[in-house]
């Protein structure tokens, strides 16, 4: 019940706290949920008992985003931790608790204004320092504010939430496309169609006309032993802002000792913006220079290869403004 008193950035932050919780973070913020194992898509989220809408469309800052809300797993960064009343995670099922994730249902609880009389009220303004901007603002501002007021007889209340935040996020970073396996000189045991690294045929390192190796190689692996090398080199810089808005309402009404009707409505808005710009260059074939470093699998990795600069060099070079609007609405009675 303590869940929405933590000064969190979302509710992900909030219920990592929980045994058995653990969450994935994308550009450094908590969003999705794994449960004893069991990740984001095994798990079930409703909102007070009520089955949520999962279609996690896109966070911006990686290359897989933008695919579609293909997937059923909750995105929790939606949804501020301050707005909530409590958090109940059911490992094991219930006849009571609806049922869908082998992994755990998770519920959120809003809040509940009859079970307190009177009139109550807050607001929080809270900031959040970053120093990797590029172009955004090293301080942003997260804004909330709840009022809640019920009778003297605990029979009818009302609550309101609303929170506003905004997040600006640089990142940089330094990646290959792929990698390249092959064999170093010879294939164990005839292994058919294998591709090997030092043969002039691959075309990989310089040979005279005489068949003679004229690139340097440095901690030169055995004959046989498997060698991996990059097919390139990629330079990103992602510069974002988010804008989360989150509002919701709560009625209750007990007309008698037995009964009691609640209407509730939860409105959720993420705006994401993204500049990208990517530097990436193929490298070139012969190598003149390459020098293996032999890792833990056993496998000799290149490290560093100088290129044949003779002929043309293929580069790309890529400028992207990217943005999604992912909204989230429930109602309920």
């Amino acid at each position: 019940e303590d869940i929405g008193k933590y000064p969190d950035t979302n509710l992900a932050e909030s219920i990592q706290r929980i045994s058995g919780v653990s969450i994935n973070r994308i550009n450094g913020e908590g969003s999705e949920v794994t449960v004893r194992g069991f990740g984001p898509g095994f798990n079930l989220t409703t909102l007070n008992g009520r089955v949520m809408p999962s279609a996690n469309i896109a966070v911006v800052g990686q290359d897989n985003d933008f695919g579609g809300g293909g997937s059923r797993n909750f995105d929790f960064s939606n949804r501020a931790s301050d707005g909530v009343n409590g958090f109940e995670v059911y490992k094991t099922g219930k006849a009571d608790v609806a049922s869908g994730g082998i992994g755990a249902t998770l519920n959120i609880k809003t809040l509940r204004p009859i079970t307190r009389t009177g009139a109550t009220g807050s607001i929080t303004v809270k900031g959040l320092h970053g120093e990797n901007m590029v172009d955004g603002n090293d301080w942003t501002p997260e804004v909330s504010g709840a009022y809640s007021w019920g009778n003297e007889d605990k029979t009818f209340g009302v609550a309101v939430f609303g929170s506003y935040s905004e997040r600006d996020v640089a990142t940089r970073t330094a990646t290959q496309n792929s990698w390249n396996i092959d064999y170093f000189a010879t294939c164990p045991d005839a292994k058919p169609n294998c591709s090997l690294f030092l043969p002039s045929s691959s075309g990989r390192l310089r040979y005279d006309s005489n068949g003679n190796l004229l690139s340097t190689i440095t901690n030169r692996p055995p004959d046989g032993a498997q060698v991996s090398y990059a097919n390139d080199s990629r330079y990103q810089l992602n510069d974002a802002h988010t804008e989360r808005t989150n509002l919701q309402a709560t009625v209750q009404w007990r007309p008698a000792e037995n009964w009691l009707f609640t209407a509730d409505a939860l409105y959720a808005e993420n705006k994401a913006t993204e500049n990208r710009s990517d530097a990436g260059n193929w490298f070139n074939r012969p190598f003149d220079q390459v020098v293996f470093e032999q890792g833990a699998s056993g496998i000799y990795n290149a490290v560093f290869m100088q290129e044949n600069l003779s002929g043309v060099k293929d580069m790309g070079f890529e400028q992207a403004l990217r943005g999604v609007n992912d909204k989230l609405t429930s109602y309920g009675l």
